[in-house]
């Protein structure tokens, strides 16, 4: 078993029985942003218990971000609610003129759709009070859709419901919709 200031990645705490460091969730808000940097995103992480500290690193270079990428939970800068067990960092949000060009299709599958593309942000690190440092199992994403896709209209139909072409959004203040839609099993998932 490593040893303190150890960071075990999702696959070595499977192999040493330590199941503590895949009981976290990783949230982007909003999940998808235009990659021509004019929207921005934050970063929430729900640690486990036990964890006194969240931080990024090695974030992607297509990302513009705060310089100290310590997530808070103090209820200041993108952090929301101070004490809530919600871990956060931000705004980021695209670099206009990245290195390289981001894929013309989704997955760089010409069967995919056009104009929309998953970038991992970069690796969440949780320190337990204990001192132990374990990587989130998977790593923070966010999509990115290409300035030329036009927004999809909607429809404001209460404080609670907005409808689009083929989507309605339905809003809590607890959030249900998006938890149930977070724990989801993915197809790989289920074999």
């Amino acid at each position: 078993m490593p040893g303190s200031g150890d960071v075990l990645s999702g696959q070595e705490a499977l192999v040493a029985g330590d199941l503590t460091g895949l009981e976290h969730a990783w949230e982007t808000i909003p999940s998808v942003v235009r990659s021509d940097g004019s929207e921005e995103f934050v970063l929430e992480a729900d640690p486990v218990d036990g964890v006194v500290s969240v931080e990024l690193t090695g974030l992607a270079i297509q990302l513009e971000g705060p310089g100290d990428l310590t997530l808070r939970d103090d209820g200041l800068g993108a952090d929301r609610v101070a004490g809530d067990g919600i871990f956060s960092v931000g705004p980021f949000r695209f670099d206009p003129t990245p290195s390289f060009p981001l894929p013309s299709h989704y997955e760089s599958s010409p069967d995919s759709p056009a104009g929309l593309y998953a970038l991992d942000v970069g690796t969440l690190v949780m320190t337990k009070a204990t001192g132990e440092t374990v990587e989130f199992f998977i790593h923070p994403q966010v999509g990115a859709l290409a300035p030329s896709i036009p927004a999809a209209p909607r429809r404001t139909l209460s404080p609670k419901y907005r409808a689009g072409s083929h989507l309605v959004e339905v809003r809590n203040a607890r959030a249900d919709s998006q938890r149930d839609v977070d724990n989801i099993p993915q197809p790989s998932e289920l074999v």
